[in-house]
């Protein structure tokens, strides 16, 4: 399936070939380049992983995460460069102050709730830092 990107990094539309089974699944850009893909529509259900849309290959395989625990308004950036062992996954929800949160070569998802101060949102949570 050919589809069109934009990419920041680029600053241009890129031409991406998509084989057939991403069809239907969920895709999630990075300010880095990268896209999360959640694999919703196959076997096993709920398998994720970043790909690099410029060339369509898989950079790094992640815990699984299914649509229903992604937040309706959501942003995801990373914290590093993946496939780097430790670079944090982060989905953020954009009407709460929480996350999703996971690391390249981790076993599972963690959620992270914070509070809010005034406007600011703060986040608690073993590995987050307080503001």
């Amino acid at each position: 399936m050919a589809t069109r990107v934009f990419s920041l990094p680029a600053m241009k539309l890129l031409d991406v070939n998509l084989p057939e089974e991403m069809c239907g699944n969920t895709f999630l850009e990075t300010p880095q380049g990268l896209v999360l893909v959640l694999m919703t529509t196959s076997s096993p259900p709920a398998s994720a992983f970043l790909l690099d849309p410029r060339d369509g290959s898989r950079v790094a395989e992640l815990p699984p995460l299914g649509e229903g625990e992604l937040p309706a308004h959501r942003r995801c950036v990373l914290s590093g460069r993946p496939p780097e062992p430790g670079c944090g996954v982060l989905v953020f929800d954009l009407e709460s102050p929480a996350l999703l949160f996971c690391r390249v070569g981790g076993e599972r998802w963690k959620e992270k709730k914070g509070k809010r101060k005034g406007e600011k949102r703060t986040y608690r949570g073993r590995g987050v830092r307080d503001t």
